[in-house]
Parts: structure tokens; sequence; C-alpha cells
């Protein structure tokens, strides 16, 4: 299939930015008017994690329509803040192109980066020397509204671009089974701060064992979520069906009745 030029990319772009400014115009819509940089805020969020639902799902019309709602709010947002603070949607775009072929050196420079883990390496160093980062936050910073998972991802890709990583998922699951170790034992010491911390501490050794799987801790617990969510509705329609209810079933019943429910595709 024959990509499409970068002209006509440019052209659909553009038809994005016009709808936006006549959105935000003075014969725009009045919800539109109204909105600011905080209060599209939580949009953004919103949006995103559509967008990556499309993507797991593997729905390409999804995909498409959540990458145009987080296109069109990249748009709008930009000119939301050339209104507040004067810069361009092209102030934007230059500085992520400019950005972008500074932290690439082995695609616009000479150098060379011999596999992926070395040109993420190359990518984090040149990203701290730009922001100078100070020396008590080595790993950057992150943003604190990051679900945690992701931001356990993200630490640890950051710390094994710096050379500090378990060498295999053998290793990694080897952790998991220390930390839930030491799970058990803060259970049977009846510490509620013991139990939080060996708790944290086992969720993070199981992202890395995600990673190190080749999987995204985020994305996997989703997908368990949404898989418990149908079994339930499963469970308890089964369990309706004979006359009987979540709440009044017996163990016994409820135990049937869950594995039934798991049993299904």
């Amino acid at each position: 299939m024959a990509r499409e030029s970068a002209e006509a990319t440019a052209r659909a772009v553009s038809e994005v930015v016009e709808i936006s400014r006549r959105l935000l115009g003075e014969d725009g819509c009045p919800w539109d008017r109204q909105q600011t940089l905080e209060s599209m805020t939580p949009y953004v969020i919103e949006e995103a994690h559509e967008c990556a639902e499309a993507i797991a799902a593997a729905d390409r019309d999804a995909i498409v329509e959540e990458l145009g709602d987080v296109l069109f709010l990249v748009v709008f947002l930009a000119e939301l803040t050339e209104a507040r603070h004067g810069a361009t949607l092209a102030d934007v775009a230059r500085a992520n192109a400019d950005k972008l072929r500074r932290r690439h050196p082995h695609v616009f420079g000479d150098q060379k980066a011999q596999s992926a883990d070395i040109a993420l390496r190359r990518w984090e160093e040149l990203k701290a020397a730009e922001k100078g980062t100070a020396a008590d936050e080595p790993l950057g910073r992150y943003p604190k509204a990051l679900p945690a998972l992701l931001a356990a991802y993200r630490t640890q890709q950051k710390a094994a671009a710096a050379g500090f990583d378990w060498r295999s998922a053998d290793d990694a699951l080897a952790k998991v089974q220390e930390e839930i170790g030491e799970l058990s034992a803060a259970h049977a010491s009846g510490s509620p701060a013991a139990i939080a911390e060996e708790l944290g501490d086992a969720l993070f050794a199981l992202a890395t064992y995600g990673r190190h799987a080749g999987l995204d801790a985020e994305q996997v617990l989703h997908a368990a979520v949404r898989r418990y969510r149908a079994r339930y509705t499963r469970m308890r329609d089964a369990l309706i069906a004979r006359g009987d209810a979540v709440a009044t079933a017996g163990d016994d019943a409820l135990t049937a009745a869950w594995r039934a429910a798991k049993q299904d595709p």
C-alpha cells in the first residue's frame, strides 16, 4: 500500500486546524469558546486512554477515530495556547521536530545505534542533558498523575537504559517470588505499613517481569479487569437464571458458578 504524500497529509491536518479555529471563532461553538487549557486537561487524559484501548483491541476503525480525537485535541490546545501565551501550532511542531532530530543523532547525524536499547539509552542521556536533570533525580521526572503501573514501567525503562536491570525474565520472575514471600511475612506480622510496602514492592516486581516478558503491566491489568467483569456478569446471570443471587448463594455455589463462567470464551 503506497503511503500518502506529505502534502496530502498536510492538507488534511490543515483542515482540522481550520475547523478548530472556526469552533473558537466569534460565530463558533459556545461550548468550545468557553474552554481553557485547564478545562481541557481531563479530555486529554480520557482520549489518550481511549486511544490506548482501541490499539489494544487492534480495531482499525476505532484506532483511526481515536487518533483523530487526539489530533484534534493537540490542534485545539495549540490554539488555546496561542491565545494565552502566543505560541502557535507551528511553534509546537517546529520545537518537536528540532527535538526529534537532536535526539536521533544516529538517524539525522553521523552516529550509529546498533540496537533499540542503545538508541533508547542515547535518547535518555540527551534528554537528561537538555533538561539539566538534577543529580538527585537521575531517572528524571514523571507526571504524578501517571497510572502507577505505567510509572513503574517507564521508571524501569530509564533505569535499564542506564544499565541497571535484571538480565532476563527468569531473574525478574525470581524477584517476584521473593517479594511475594516478603508480602506473606508482612501479612503474618499484621502490620498495615509493612503490608503496604511489600504489596507495592510486589506490584513493582510484577511490572518488571512483565516488561522482560514483552508486556505492559498496565495493559495486562486492564485486560484482566475486562475478563473479570465479563466472568462476573456470566456468573451473576447464571445464578439469576436458577433463582439465586450473588448475595445469597453459598460459597460452594459461587465457586461452581465462577468456575463455569471462566470456561466460557
